[in-house]
């Protein structure tokens, strides 16, 4: 898409989660480029508001939909609806039931992760880096979908985004993800991985922190219930 600056917005989706029609909308928005490069998170992030706000409004959603959480490289999560706090400290991940609540989570090397149970339409999603996922970040999550809302396991449909992985980074994010969802009764085939690394490819495409030794951008996950 096209924001009223002219540059180019790229966004992602995923045949699974697309597979799930009108139960929920969801992207990934990659690399704005010539933007948003820089050390500190907080102006970096607001550098690249304007694009990501053109995203969720192309979604059909107010940019007062849009939740995020603060991220402190840990494992909690919060369930969250209409109505509250726009932006969530001390959690890594967002639960929500509300329909046109959009979560919103930044990354640049760390894993986004969608979780759904379409069947009871409760959706999370997740940052789970090196120690959100060492956290099990997933299976909190998953946990706390169970307990609160009575979701099945066997039901949900988990993607994995684009992330650093192996040989780049001494640690499979993805492959843990993907083992931690398994354990927490999740069927193996309903965990999808979107496979591509966000050290190792198109550099126009996607920010590393890794790779841009820290002066870099962040990427945004989104999904809303329909």
């Amino acid at each position: 898409m096209e924001t009223g600056q002219g540059e180019r917005v790229q966004v992602e989706r995923y045949a699974a989660l697309e597979a799930l029609g009108g139960v929920m909308r969801h992207g990934f928005v990659g690399r704005v480029k010539g933007v948003g490069l820089g050390y500190d998170k907080a102006a970096v992030l607001a550098e690249l508001a304007p694009w990501h706000g053109a995203v969720v409004r192309e979604m059909g959603y107010g940019e007062g939909a849009l939740v995020t959480a603060e991220q402190v490289h840990g494992a909690e999560v919060a369930v969250v609806g209409a109505g509250g706090d726009r932006h969530v400290a001390g959690v890594d991940g967002l639960i929500t039931c509300g329909r046109g609540v959009v979560l919103g989570i930044h990354v640049a090397d760390c894993a986004p992760v969608w979780v759904v149970d379409p069947w009871r339409r409760v959706l999370a999603v997740l940052h789970s880096g090196r120690k959100s996922t060492e956290g099990n970040i997933v299976g909190r999550a998953i946990r706390e979908m169970v307990e609160r809302f009575g979701c099945d396991p066997g039901r949900m449909v988990v993607q994995i985004g684009p992330a650093i992985r192996p040989p780049w980074f001494e640690m499979d994010i993805p492959g843990r993800i993907r083992e931690d969802a398994v354990a927490a009764g999740v069927d193996a085939a309903r965990v999808h991985d979107c496979g591509i690394c966000t050290h190792a490819s198109d550099p126009e495409r996607y920010y590393s922190y890794r790779r841009e030794k820290g002066c870099t951008g962040r990427m945004l996950a989104l999904g809303v219930l329909c």
